[in-house]
């Protein structure tokens, strides 16, 4: 199409940008695309002014910038091969983790999408649970359960499933179930906690649940 097109006549440096960019997000910042990428970011404001003349990008701050529509960052996401992406998923969130900046419950949620895309489950887990966390911490208790469940459902579709792990996330999503006034979605899950308790035979978390 007439957007493949004008990606085809980008040249090979702006076009690896772009494929970086697409894997970070609809926005995202120069300091994690220069660690990506490999390049210092004198360099990259360049090529990054080029494609914002070119229609393609659009500055949203200093040091962050946009894609102008939603469908170009798709269309470039979608052109990597499977295998690519996850390995710029991780390279991504390694990125982040190295220098975050920004509210610690998004950064935490970003590198949960970028590790579970990655392919990296326990990750992917562990920053969901921090996430969690955070958010009950400031009061936040649906979004923390969301958070909670996202986790136990990777926990439970993993090739060897931690039952200790999943009894303490039914547990988190029972509290936070019931204090976000989702009563029949936190008696379900305490019930799940009790029966899976009895199962692995955990006598003093039967006891508690």
């Amino acid at each position: 199409g007439i957007f493949s097109d004008r990606l085809s006549k980008l040249s090979e440096e702006n076009r690896e940008v772009m494929k970086v960019a697409s894997v970070i997000g609809n926005r995202f910042s120069v300091d994690v695309l220069s660690e990506v990428i490999h390049r210092p970011i004198f360099q990259l404001a360049m090529m990054l002014e080029e494609l914002e003349t070119d229609g393609i990008l659009t500055r949203s701050s200093l040091m962050e910038y946009a894609f102008k529509h939603d469908f170009i960052r798709e269309a470039v996401y979608d052109s990597l091969p499977h295998g690519a992406r996850k390995t710029l998923h991780e390279k991504v969130a390694r990125a982040i983790e190295a220098s975050p900046s920004g509210r610690m419950e998004e950064v935490f949620n970003t590198l949960a999408q970028h590790w579970r895309e990655s392919g990296n489950r326990k990750k992917a887990i562990e920053y969901l649970l921090k996430s969690g966390d955070r958010m009950a911490a400031d009061y936040h208790y649906f979004t923390a359960l969301q958070q909670y469940l996202n986790a136990a459902d990777l926990v439970r579709n993993s090739p060897t499933a931690d039952f200790e792990s999943l009894l303490d996330i039914y547990d988190s999503i029972g509290n936070m179930a019931i204090l976000s006034s989702k009563m029949e979605l936190g008696i379900e899950k305490m019930k799940l906690a009790a029966d899976l308790a009895e199962e692995i035979g955990d006598r003093r978390r039967l006891v508690n649940a």
